[in-house]
């Protein structure tokens, strides 16, 4: 259990140094001839290899469990299990505490930094439950010694909860890096309304993907009637950047005499 527990509080210590990094890079100001988008998705690589290696970690612990679980049981003492865990439960109330707040919407455009604090929050709330599950581990084998084996078996609830606790910023982590549509915007429905556009002939060669969680950007090709240049073009960033928050837009109109 206190094997388990300090390999988590190590793995924390690397996400939140990730998370720090990360962030403080992507508000650097970066060279428009190198990297035109920006730091931005350098939060999300730092983020994404912090989970990595907190899995990497994750798997030893466990491998480990199941090797002295088929191996033979020694004697443990659960008092400093359960001294060291009320510790780490304490200090993961008062981080939990201090760490600001986080908002629940969703800003595509000019987002903040609060996806970082959300994966702070989010971890440090699994943190709770596992030391907890690690007090009770020490206080049962500090009353009934013979129950050593849950030592071994408290790393499987780390494992699992490492793996329920993280496993929804995995997966916004991947989509971003594989630079999926944002899953709460209906991009058809959006590409749709731009079509109906007065002036607005055909749209096409449309894409909308994330750069980071909270920083969209799309692109598309407007075939409009002649002289509607001006008009789709403003009628079209007003849509997206009012009702879709979509402010890095990317729009090639081409007039009918363009196309002859």
């Amino acid at each position: 259990a206190l094997i388990s527990d300090a390999a988590h509080q190590l793995s924390d210590v690397l996400l939140y140094v990730g998370l720090m990094v990360s962030v403080k890079m992507s508000s650097c100001e970066a060279s428009l001839s190198a990297y035109s988008f920006g730091y931005h998705r350098a939060q999300v690589l730092g983020s994404f290899i912090a989970l990595l290696l907190q899995y990497f970690i994750t798997g030893l612990v466990v491998a480990e469990a199941v090797a002295r679980l088929c191996g033979r049981q020694r004697a443990i003492d659960g008092r400093p299990i359960c001294f060291m865990a009320s510790v780490s439960l304490v200090t993961n109330l008062i981080l939990l505490r201090i760490l600001p707040s986080s908002g629940h919407g969703h800003s595509h455009g000019a987002g903040g930094d609060s996806s970082a604090a959300n994966v702070a929050q989010v971890h440090m709330m699994a943190d709770l439950l596992q030391g907890g599950i690690c007090v009770v581990v020490g206080i049962i084998i500090w009353l009934h010694p013979e129950s050593a084996w849950l030592d071994s078996a408290s790393a499987f609830f780390y494992g699992a909860m490492v793996a329920l606790s993280t496993f929804r910023l995995f997966k916004e982590f991947l989509h971003v890096l594989m630079e999926r549509t944002p899953v709460e915007l209906k991009a058809e429905e959006m590409f749709s309304e731009l079509s109906r556009i007065k002036g607005v002939i055909d749209i096409h060669c449309c894409h909308v993907w994330m750069l980071a969680p909270e920083k969209i950007s799309m692109s598309a090709h407007l075939h409009v009637e002649d002289g509607c240049h001006e008009d789709v073009l403003h009628a079209a960033q007003i849509v997206l950047k009012h009702k879709y928050g979509i402010v890095h837009s990317t729009l090639q109109i081409s007039e009918d005499e363009d196309l002859a």
